[in-house]
C-alpha cells in the first residue's frame, strides 16, 4: 500500500456509540423545550447549559447514557436533524388593545415638535 498510506491515520472507532435512538429523541425533546419552562432564567439554550441539564436529569428520566455526554456529543446529536436551540426567532405580540391609538398619539407629538422646530424664528404657533 505504500509508505504514504501507512503514515495516514485511518478512521477507527474504539467502540460503538452507547447513546441509542430513544435517548437521542429525549435529548432533542429537551433541546426543543424553552429553558424557562424548566426553571432556568435563560430564554435560549447554550450547548454547555443544555449538556449540563442533560447530565443532571438523565438518570431521573431513565436515560443513563446522556449523563456522561459532553457538549460536543450533544451538538452532534442536535446536528443530525439540524436542530439549533441556541438560535431562536423572536416575534412581537400585541398585548395592549389600545396600542395603535397610543402609537398614533406619540407620533403626533413628534410631528408637532418637528413642525415647530422647522418654523422660522420669531413666529409663534397658536394652539
Amino acid at each position: 500500500m505504500g509508505v504514504q498510506v501507512g503514515l495516514e491515520d485511518a478512521f477507527h472507532r474504539p467502540r460503538e456509540p452507547v447513546i441509542g435512538m430513544g435517548e437521542k429523541a429525549w435529548v432533542m425533546q429537551v433541546a426543543c423545550t424553552k429553558p424557562k419552562a424548566l426553571g432556568y432564567a435563560a430564554e435560549l439554550w447554550t450547548r454547555q447549559a443544555l449538556a449540563g441539564h442533560l447530565r443532571r436529569r438523565a438518570e431521573a428520566a431513565v436515560h443513563p447514557s446522556p449523563a456522561r455526554a459532553a457538549k460536543a456529543t450533544v451538538q452532534r446529536i442536535l446536528d443530525e436533524p439540524h436542530l439549533q436551540p441556541h438560535k431562536g426567532r423572536y416575534y412581537l405580540e400585541r398585548h395592549d388593545p389600545e396600542l395603535e391609538r397610543k402609537v398614533r398619539a406619540v407620533l403626533m407629538i413628534y410631528q408637532e415638535v418637528l413642525v415647530s422646530n422647522q418654523s422660522p424664528p420669531g413666529l409663534c404657533r397658536s394652539s
